[in-house]
């Protein structure tokens, strides 16, 4: 008897590793999402009935996560009488964010965090920025 793993059991292997190597890629930056997402279209694509159920859901839940995230916004703006503000979220490989201010006969930009920052600090802070608009009499344009 052979000692050799039956191919239903390497199939399950190499498309877990495939996973976690699709998904380390993304969040170390290597990848951007509408890459990952495209290849987890193609493994879902290549695997579905061919591994468990388990394994197709953790592929399922993988693409949806990233698909949901995709379609969140990337800008909020706000408005004061003639004041516009915008302020545009990093997106999840770079911390890069700043605050628009729109005004009569031009604008300024202003980074939200400065390039050595985290993407949570990141996105806190636009949160934090958000919010101050708000408490000064900003609306939000939806």
């Amino acid at each position: 008897m052979s000692d050799a793993p039956d191919i239903k059991d390497e199939l399950e292997r190499k498309v877990t590793e495939t996973l976690t190597e699709t998904l380390r890629k993304l969040s170390q930056g290597q990848c951007t999402p509408e890459a990952t997402s495209a290849s987890l279209w193609a493994l879902w694509g290549a695997a579905s009935g061919l591994v468990s159920q388990e394994l197709m859901g953790m592929i399922a839940d993988s693409k949806d996560a990233i698909e949901e995230e995709r379609a969140a916004p990337r800008m909020r703006l706000f408005m004061n009488g003639e004041s516009v503000m915008a302020i545009t979220l990093p997106e999840e490989t770079s911390v890069s964010s700043e605050i628009i201010m729109m005004l009569k006969g031009g604008s300024k930009r202003k980074p939200v965090l400065k390039e050595d920052g985290t993407l949570k600090e990141a996105i806190d802070k636009a949160e934090k920025v958000a919010n101050n608009l708000l408490e000064m009499g900003y609306k939000e344009i939806t």
